[in-house]
C-alpha cells in the first residue's frame, strides 16, 4: 500500500489536453486543461511528484493475453499511483483500478468535413426533378391547347418555343384569333412570372452560397458509408470505445467496428489539433468536449459537420491503484475543483488559445466572390449542345435540299 507523500502519475500527452515539461531546476510545469486540471489536485495534495508516459501510448485496453495496456495497465500493476488523461469509467476497468469521483462526462460522436457541390447541371438546382417534370407536362399540354384555338394553323414546335420562350420572359407575340381567350392568357401569364421569379432568387442564392452535400448525421449512415467504401473512419487508438463498439448490440456499430479495427484505421492524440484526419472522405470519432475544445463554438464550424447523435456518454474519472491510500482526499479536493468552476475555466481558456492559433480554413472567411468559369460552365455547355444541333439540323436540311434537287 503506497501511503508516501512522493506519488507517480501516468500521463497521456496531447497538445492542449495534457502536456508537461521540466525547467532547468527540475520543476515540472503542466500545460492543456486536464494538465492545469492535474496541477491544481497536486498542489493540493502537497505531494512530491513524477510523471511517467506509457510507453504504447494509449489509454488501457485488455489484450488478447488479459494484460492491459496503456495507462490503465500501468496503475494495475503499481507503477504508476493515478492515472489522468481523459479516462472513461468502463466496467473492465473497475475490475482492476479504481476511479475517483468524476470530474466530467463526455459524449461520443464523429465529425467530418462539410463538402461542397459544384457541377455543370448547377441550373437545374433550384427545382426538384418532379418540378421539372410538372412544367414540361405543363408546357406540352399548354402548347396543344393553344394549337387547338390556333385551328390547328400554327405548327406545334412553334407554339412550344413561343411559350418556353415566354417562361423565359420574352415577349410573346399575339394573333387576333387568340386574344379573345383573355382567361387563359391571364393565367399563363401569372405562372410564367412567378416561375421566373422564384427559379431567378432560387439560382442566384445557389450561385452566392456554395451548395452544401448532404452530410453523414448518424451512426448507421456512417456505417453504410464505410461499407460501400464511400468514408474511412478513424479512431484514437487504445481507447474504451473500440470494444464498445465491438461488443454493441447493433449490427451496424459491430460491423463499423470490425471495418476499423482491420483496416487500422487509427489516428495520433496529436491530429486532433491539426485536424490532419478530418476531411471529407475521413470521418473520425472523439468526444464531444473534444469537438468543442479544438474547434470552438458553433460560429466557428461552418466547415466542419459534428454528428448530434452520441455513440456512448462516459464519466471521466482519475485512475487509483487499488492500493492508494489518499483516495478520500483526493476525491474531495476534486469535488472542490468542480464546484468551483475550475475545470470549465480552463477549457474555455484552453479553447481560446486554439481559436487564436487556427488555421483561417476552420473559420467562416467572407469575402466577395465573383462568378467563375465553372460557376457558368453548365450555361455554356448548354449554348453549346443547342448550337451543334442546330447546325446538324441545318446540315441535314442543306443536304436534303440537294438531293431532290439534284437533276435524276
Amino acid at each position: 500500500m503506497n501511503c508516501s507523500s512522493k506519488i507517480t502519475v501516468a500521463i497521456l500527452p496531447a497538445l492542449h489536453v495534457i502536456d508537461f515539461y521540466k525547467s532547468a531546476n527540475g520543476t515540472v510545469q503542466f500545460s492543456g486543461y486536464e494538465g492545469r486540471f492535474l496541477e491544481t489536485i497536486l498542489n493540493s495534495l502537497k505531494f512530491q511528484f513524477d510523471v511517467l508516459i506509457p510507453e504504447d501510448l494509449e489509454w488501457g485496453r485488455l489484450m488478447p493475453n488479459g494484460n492491459w495496456s496503456g495507462i490503465i495497465g500501468m496503475v494495475f500493476r503499481g507503477e504508476a499511483d493515478l492515472g489522468v488523461s481523459t479516462l472513461s469509467i468502463t466496467k473492465d476497468r473497475l475490475k482492476v483500478v479504481d476511479f475517483t469521483t468524476p470530474y466530467a462526462v463526455e459524449a461520443t460522436s464523429f465529425a467530418h468535413r462539410k463538402t461542397g457541390i459544384k457541377s455543370v447541371f448547377a441550373y437545374l438546382y433550384p427545382f426538384y426533378w418532379p418540378v421539372w417534370v410538372t412544367l414540361l407536362s405543363i408546357l406540352i399540354t399548354l402548347t396543344f391547347l393553344f394549337q387547338c384555338l390556333y385551328g390547328g394553323k400554327q405548327p406545334f414546335a412553334k407554339i412550344f418555343l413561343k411559350l418556353f420562350a415566354n417562361i423565359l420572359g420574352q415577349a410573346m407575340k399575339l394573333d387576333g384569333d387568340i386574344l379573345k381567350f383573355k382567361l387563359l392568357l391571364s393565367c399563363w401569364f401569372i405562372f410564367t412570372s412567378i416561375i421566373s421569379f422564384v427559379y431567378s432568387a432560387s439560382l442566384l442564392s445557389f450561385l452566392t452560397v456554395p451548395l452544401q452535400a448532404i452530410p453523414i448525421r448518424n451512426f448507421q449512415q456512417l456505417s453504410d458509408a464505410v461499407q460501400k467504401g464511400s468514408h474511412r473512419c478513424f479512431l484514437l487508438k487504445g481507447t474504451s470505445t473500440i470494444p464498445f463498439l465491438l461488443k454493441a448490440s447493433h449490427e451496424h456499430l459491430r460491423s463499423l467496428g470490425k471495418t476499423i479495427v482491420s483496416n487500422g484505421w487509427y489516428y495520433n492524440v496529436s491530429d486532433r489539433a491539426t485536424g490532419d484526419h478530418i476531411s471529407d472522405r475521413n470521418v473520425y470519432i472523439l468526444s464531444q468536449v473534444a469537438f468543442d475544445l479544438f474547434y470552438g463554438e458553433p460560429m466557428f464550424r461552418s466547415n466542419i459537420m459534428i454528428s448530434e447523435e452520441y455513440l456512448s456518454i462516459w464519466q471521466i474519472a482519475i485512475a487509483v491503484n487499488k492500493e492508494f491510500c489518499f483516495k478520500s482526499k483526493l476525491n474531495t479536493i476534486i469535488e472542490r475543483i468542480c464546484s468551483g468552476g475550475f475545470l470549465m475555466k480552463y477549457i474555455r481558456d484552453e479553447s481560446f488559445k486554439i481559436l487564436l492559433e487556427k488555421s483561417k480554413e476552420f473559420f467562416t472567411v467572407h469575402e466577395n466572390r465573383q462568378l467563375t468559369v465553372t460557376d457558368m460552365s453548365g450555361a455554356f455547355i448548354l449554348l453549346i449542345i443547342g448550337y451543334a444541333v442546330s447546325f446538324f439540323a441545318l446540315f441535314v436540311e442543306y443536304t436534303l435540299s440537294r438531293s431532290s434537287n439534284a437533276p435524276s
